[in-house]
């Protein structure tokens, strides 16, 4: 049993805009990726959950969360030591990618670019459009003629 510390708000990744939390507990920070894990996210700031958790590297990735039984993990029954567990090799998994606008156009000059998404070419230019008629976008045509 492990109580959440600390819930970020919900931010949005600058590379794919993707909406994640971070959640403290403990002296450890894990991100939560909305789209990964719906579930996770509905835990806030003060509930007790059960976790489970992995070393990768110099992180540690969440593994499993799910609402506290009021039973400590560490004292939770385990199986007797002479006894082993094997994997179970007929599991099976799937793995969806969803990308809701999987192209992408950069504006700007270095420092202060703008990524806008996109599905098709022509909504694409209709964005260039809007923001060339708002004046807030100078198409490489436009250069020169101030």
């Amino acid at each position: 049993m492990t109580i959440i510390d600390d819930k970020s708000d919900k931010m949005f990744s600058k590379k794919n805009g993707k909406a994640y939390f971070v959640y403290t507990l403990g002296s450890k920070k894990y991100t939560v990726w909305e789209e990964r894990n719906p579930e996770w996210c509905a835990f806030n700031k003060g509930d007790n959950v059960d976790i489970t958790d992995a070393q990768n590297g110099e992180f540690w990735n969440l593994t499993g969360m799910v609402a506290g039984t009021g039973v400590p993990i560490e004292t939770a029954p385990t199986q007797a030591s002479n006894t082993t567990t094997q994997p179970n090799l007929n599991a099976v998994g799937t793995v969806m990618n969803i990308s809701d606008k999987p192209h992408s156009y950069e504006v700007g000059k270095s420092g202060e670019r703008h990524k806008i998404y996109y599905n098709t070419v022509e909504e694409l230019k209709e964005h260039l459009e809007a923001l060339r008629a708002a004046e807030l976008y100078m198409a490489p045509e436009d250069f020169g003629k101030e």
